[in-house]
């Protein structure tokens, strides 16, 4: 693998009732062979039976942050995994417990945002191995999606407390600020969401259309794939397709200019690819 861009999942890829403990995985995919092959150990101890977590690559280390435990409550724990030793070691913990929420790679380093019920958002500096607060979001985010883009944070969907997040925000490093990008015509939450060059990518996401009262009609689980160029503020739908089964689990990566999604479906008692 050294030296090759890979696509990574992490986690219980085994379908275990979310109740049941059990060793996470890591398996990795051969695009030669098309198959996952393991690519570590289990997880450390401490990360068995997390959910909600954070995970994202930064110089080729990956990180796993945060997340919940069945048993108990939000963690804080930063873990990182090296590739070439095959080891995991653990680093500064977040100063804020959270779980699902995005972690995002930006310009060297690592912004933890949101979580439930949280607007707060926290930068790691890997050089000094520390956390630090930004700037929040404008509000508490809940079933929201991030990706970073030309050195930016966007945000697309989820819930306020109040309302549906109808706006795509921005967040600038530099300035350290939030700004109203620009404004949705529809509802989106749960979509997967990266990108390419100045092109944000979302696929799937439950929809929610816009009636002649303003309110939400029936939303469906959508199997979709849109663009948005942040340069053009331009709109691309690419696939439309309902899915009626819906997708259980969908996870995104990118390989160069490539764009990889795993897809899970629950069918019976089991996972299918």
């Amino acid at each position: 693998m050294r030296g090759a861009a890979t696509l990574v999942a992490v986690g219980d890829l085994a379908g275990r009732p979310r109740q049941e403990e059990g060793p996470g995985s890591m398996l990795r995919y051969d695009e030669v062979a098309q198959q996952w092959l393991p690519l570590a150990n289990n997880l450390p101890p401490d990360l068995v039976n997390v959910r909600g977590y954070g995970a994202a690559t930064l110089d080729n280390y990956l990180f796993i942050v945060g997340g919940y435990r069945v048993t108990s409550q939000d963690i804080s724990a930063t873990h990182c995994y090296n590739p070439c030793l095959n080891e995991w070691s653990q680093r500064a913990s977040m100063n804020q417990k959270r779980s699902n929420f995005k972690l995002l790679a930006v310009n060297g380093k690592l912004y933890a945002v949101g979580g439930q019920s949280l607007s707060n958002v926290e930068c790691y500096n890997p050089e000094h191995d520390w956390w630090n607060f930004v700037a929040s979001m404008p509000n508490p985010l809940a079933e929201f999606s991030a990706c970073e883009c030309k050195g930016k944070i966007y945000i697309i969907g989820g819930y306020t407390s109040r309302d549906r997040n109808m706006n795509i925000l921005q967040y600038c490093p530099i300035s350290d600020s939030w700004t109203n990008f620009e404004v949705c015509e529809v509802h989106v939450r749960k979509q997967q969401m990266l990108s390419v060059e100045e092109t944000i990518y979302l696929v799937g996401g439950c929809i929610h259309e816009l009636g002649p009262n303003q309110k939400s009609s029936q939303s469906e689980d959508m199997l979709t794939v849109q663009s948005y160029n942040i340069a053009t503020r331009e709109w691309v739908c690419l696939k439309e397709n309902t899915s009626k089964s819906a997708i259980a689990k969908m996870k995104q990566g990118t390989i160069g200019r490539r764009l990889l999604f795993l897809l899970l479906y629950f069918q019976g008692k089991k996972w299918v690819v």
